[in-house]
């Protein structure tokens, strides 16, 4: 009885010759390397440290401006905006230096002495009494903000292409979380012993210290440096930037299957891509 379907066609051309049927080479095997998550959580706690000390003054901005001597909102607006600018402005101008400073005295040095420096000025800026002050301080911590250079370049050394993807989506989580959490915060925090322009109720039914009052925007800015401290502590622990072992090429294997007749066959097994 003659075989049927792809039997057929597969073993079907002659009587006693013999015919040989290549399979199609397989996929190579794919190994992903394993992620230093611990290192991976130490970058993003230091990332969260400059992600909070941007975004959290831009709820407050403009009540900075007006407690500072903005006349209209229109100057208000604008001295806002120029806060809010200084610092990834001075960020930008300082991100080539940061970079060559992380080549040079490695990236776990740069990455701890720069976010300590950050935090400890975003907390100076509550205490600050007067706008061009405060774009001093702003400026400043951006020009000491090296974070956005090194946090990227320390992740591209412990990562490598088969979990860079995973590794490099962690600065969105990061951003994402920061971006939320700190301008919230800073809003409830701000004028805590009341005398909010716009009617808010006091953080604290009784104003537990002169020096809040006469620096409302204190307990708003110096929040950043208190989540800053349990964030530098894990990464000064955690945080070892080695990159990944080399992983070897990997092997393709052809199947070859030689037929005889319509007897069975031998299966020979030939490496290529890598290897002897």
């Amino acid at each position: 009885m003659e075989p049927r379907g792809w039997l057929s066609r597969r073993w079907r051309g002659g009587g006693g010759g013999s015919r040989a049927a290549v399979a199609s080479p397989r996929a190579p095997r794919k190994d992903v390397t394993p992620l230093d998550w611990l290192c991976v959580l130490s970058i993003q706690s230091l990332s969260m440290i400059s992600v909070l000390s941007t975004t959290y003054i831009f709820s407050t901005a403009v009540f900075m401006a007006n407690f500072w001597g903005a006349t209209d909102e229109a100057k208000a607006a604008a001295h806002a905006g120029i806060m809010i600018a200084a610092k990834p402005a001075f960020s930008a101008l300082s991100s080539y230096a940061w970079g060559r400073a992380g080549d040079r005295l490695g990236f776990r040095y740069t990455m701890l002495t720069s976010s300590a420096v950050v935090a400890v000025l975003t907390a100076m800026l509550g205490m600050v009494s007067s706008f061009y002050w405060a774009i001093a301080l702003r400026a400043t911590c951006g020009f000491c903000d090296g974070m956005m250079t090194s946090s990227k370049s320390a992740m591209a050394k412990i990562s490598d292409r088969t979990n860079s993807a995973k590794a490099f989506s962690t600065f969105g989580i990061t951003y994402g979380m920061g971006a939320t959490l700190a301008p919230s915060l800073a809003a409830v925090l701000a004028y805590p012993c009341g005398g909010d322009p716009n009617g808010g109720h006091p953080v604290f039914p009784t104003c537990p210290g002169a020096v809040l009052r006469a620096y409302p925007f204190l307990l708003s800015s110096g929040w950043v440096l208190l989540a800053a401290v349990p964030l530098w502590c894990f990464s000064f622990t955690f945080l070892k930037i080695v990159p990944p072992p080399s992983n070897p090429k990997p092997k393709t294997t052809e199947t070859t299957q030689i037929a005889a007749g319509t007897g069975g066959g031998d299966v020979h097994k030939r490496d290529s891509g890598g290897g002897v």
